[in-house]
């Protein structure tokens, strides 16, 4: 690895994986969601405040190995996924249901790319990248917190 921006984007190397390495990245942002959100920074503004600064960094971190490797998004780039998983659950209690739920959903919609979530992957400048991730965690969210609701 070359730059701080491929370390981050490629979580430690997880990008690198030969299958299914958003699969990965995104088990890796929901150990680290878990984590976070659980013992560090348990209300919801804070949670809300951490995936913002994550954005900010992945946005640029996405610029820059977009523009290396030549490609809109590279597939190694898997930050994406940490950030989306993190948006998928702030604010929701942490269970094994939802946790369950959520990443299920999250994937789901990150590949599926479901109403205006392709639209936004043509933004510029990494933000693409990023925010196509960050509407299939909010879209998950939404969803976790309605079953949530209804089982409750």
């Amino acid at each position: 690895m070359k730059s701080w921006e491929e370390i981050v984007g490629t979580i430690g190397g997880v990008g690198f994986l030969k299958k299914a390495p958003g699969t990965f990245g995104s088990v890796a942002g929901l150990l680290g969601a878990y984590v976070v959100f659980q013992y560090l920074c348990p209300l919801a503004i804070w949670q809300l405040l951490a995936t913002l600064a994550l954005l900010v960094i992945g946005v640029h971190a996405a610029k820059v190995m977009t523009q290396t490797a030549g490609n809109d998004d590279p597939a190694q780039f898997v930050f994406d996924e940490w950030v989306g998983i993190w948006v998928t659950f702030i604010g929701v209690t942490l269970t094994g249901l939802s946790l369950l739920m959520g990443f299920v959903l999250f994937r789901l919609f990150d590949i599926w790319k479901p109403f205006f979530i392709k639209q936004v992957e043509k933004l510029p400048n990494g933000w693409g990248v990023m925010m196509d991730d960050v509407l299939a965690g909010l879209l998950a969210n939404l969803i976790v917190r309605f079953l949530l609701i209804q089982v409750g």
